[in-house]
C-alpha cells in the first residue's frame, strides 16, 4: 500500500458529479474517539503507540471506501437532523446512490447535479448515508503480527467478517493478519457511536472546523435513532472552512478525504484469541472530512 493514495477532482453541472479525495487528516469517526491518531508505520506496535500517544490506534489509507448516498446537500447555515431547511441538495432520492472513493474509482456520484443549488452563500455541508460503511486495505509491517483472530504474519488486509463490535467476539473482527495480502471489501456496520445508546458525536476535522453525527431513523428531517436497531441511516453536518458564494452559479470542485481514512485498533490481550498477547484488533472508518471550493 502506497502512503499517499489520491486521484482528480472535478465537478461539473452535468447529471453526475464527480468527487474525489484531498489530503487531510481525517474521513468518518464514528466511535466516541474524537482525538486524532498518528499515522501507521511499518514498525507501529500497541507499545509505541501507548508510549507517543497513550492512543492504542493509528490511522491507514484504504484501496477505497464505499459509501451508499441519500442525501448530499450545502446550506446556508449549520443544519440538523430534523431541519434541513437552510439546505439545497445535489442529492436526495429514497435510494442510495453508491459512492466509491479511492485510488482507482471514479468517485463519480450518479444522478447528482447542481440544478438545485441558488445564488446565496453557502457555509455547511450536509449528507445522509447508509450506517453500513465498507472498505478494503492492507497494511505491511516490518515483523509478524497477530490479529484477534488468531492468526499471525508481517501483511494484515481486511477480511471481509463482519464488524467485531457488535458481537464483541474477536474472531468477528474485520482484520487478519498473515504472510500474503488477501484483502477483501469488508462491511463496518455502526449501530451507536462508541456505546449502544449514543447515537450523537461531533468532532473537529482536519479542515479545522465541525463535523455532527447523528444515527437516525431515515432521510432527513428525521428522528434520532432510538434503539440501536432503527438507526438505519446516519445524519452528517459540516461547517466548511470557507463559505461559498453561489453568485453567478459558478461550478463546484467537491473532494473527499481518502488518505488516513480509516485506522487500526491495537489491544493488550482484551478481545484477542490469545488474551496473554496484543494484537491488531480491528479496522474503523476515521471520519468524512468534506471539502467543497469553486473551480
Amino acid at each position: 500500500m502506497t502512503p499517499v493514495k489520491s486521484m482528480p477532482s472535478i465537478i461539473t453541472k452535468n447529471p453526475s458529479i464527480n468527487l474525489a479525495c484531498f489530503l487531510a487528516t481525517s474521513f468518518l469517526s464514528l466511535a466516541a474517539n474524537t482525538a486524532y491518531a498518528v499515522s501507521c508505520t511499518a514498525n507501529t506496535t500497541l507499545s509505541s503507540l501507548l508510549g507517543s500517544t497513550s492512543q492504542n490506534e493509528c490511522t491507514v489509507t484504504p484501496d477505497f471506501v464505499k459509501i451508499g448516498v441519500y442525501q448530499f446537500g450545502i446550506c446556508t447555515s449549520m443544519p440538523t437532523n430534523t431541519d434541513v431547511s437552510m439546505c439545497d441538495f445535489f442529492l436526495s432520492s429514497n435510494n442510495s446512490t453508491i459512492l466509491t472513493l479511492g485510488i482507482n474509482s471514479s468517485g463519480t456520484l450518479e444522478g447528482a447535479s447542481q440544478d438545485a443549488i441558488e445564488q446565496k452563500v453557502y457555509t455547511h455541508a450536509t449528507m445522509v448515508i447508509d450506517n453500513a460503511i465498507f472498505l478494503k486495505d492492507s497494511f505491511q509491517f516490518d515483523t509478524a503480527q497477530k490479529s484477534s483472530d488468531g492468526q499471525q504474519g508481517a501483511i494484515c488486509w481486511t477480511n471481509g467478517k463482519p464488524n467485531g463490535f457488535l458481537t464483541d467476539s474477536p474472531v468477528d473482527n474485520g482484520v487478519t493478519c498473515g504472510s500474503t495480502d488477501e484483502a477483501v471489501e469488508t462491511e463496518a456496520s455502526y449501530k451507536y457511536f462508541g456505546v449502544s445508546g449514543n447515537y450523537f458525536a461531533s468532532v473537529t476535522n482536519s479542515l479545522g472546523t465541525t463535523n455532527n453525527y447523528t444515527l437516525v431513523q431515515g432521510l432527513a428531517p428525521s428522528p434520532v435513532a432510538t434503539n440501536d436497531d432503527n438507526g438505519s441511516h446516519i445524519f452528517m453536518a459540516q461547517e466548511m472552512k470557507t463559505p461559498i458564494d453561489m453568485t453567478g452559479n459558478p461550478d463546484l470542485d467537491i473532494s473527499f478525504k481518502v488518505t488516513d481514512a480509516a485506522k487500526l485498533t491495537f489491544y493488550n490481550g482484551v478481545y484477542c484469541t490469545d488474551t496473554g498477547n496484543a494484537c491488531v484488533g480491528n479496522i474503523e472508518v476515521n471520519t468524512i472530512d468534506l471539502k467543497v471550493t469553486i473551480k
